[in-house]
């Protein structure tokens, strides 16, 4: 499912969500879709699986609680905009 094994995103800004305060030019490691650290910038962890995420944002995934999916291809759109969880309201399995 993961085709790289380890990878960094350089130079993200991270909204955790904790409070009000942006991390800023951080490097987040992922090791099979999984984040195992997230660290300052430096120049020393480059490795050769890295984005370079200057001047971009990361958030938590979103929830949508009140959703009416009709097709599984409505999941891509969610996604697309940050929505990593919904609650199904239509009563029937949609996916």
């Amino acid at each position: 499912m993961y085709p790289i094994k380890k990878l960094i995103l350089k130079n993200i800004n991270v909204i955790t969500m904790k409070d009000e305060n942006i991390l800023y030019n951080m490097d987040i490691h992922i090791d099979a879709g999984v984040i195992t650290s997230i660290e300052e910038t430096t120049q020393e962890n480059k490795s050769r699986d890295y984005i370079d995420c200057s001047d971009k944002y990361l958030i938590p995934g979103l929830y949508d609680c009140h959703v009416h999916l009709e097709r599984a291809t409505d999941i891509d759109l969610y996604l697309a905009y940050g929505v990593t969880s919904v609650i199904n309201m239509m009563g029937k399995r949609a996916i």
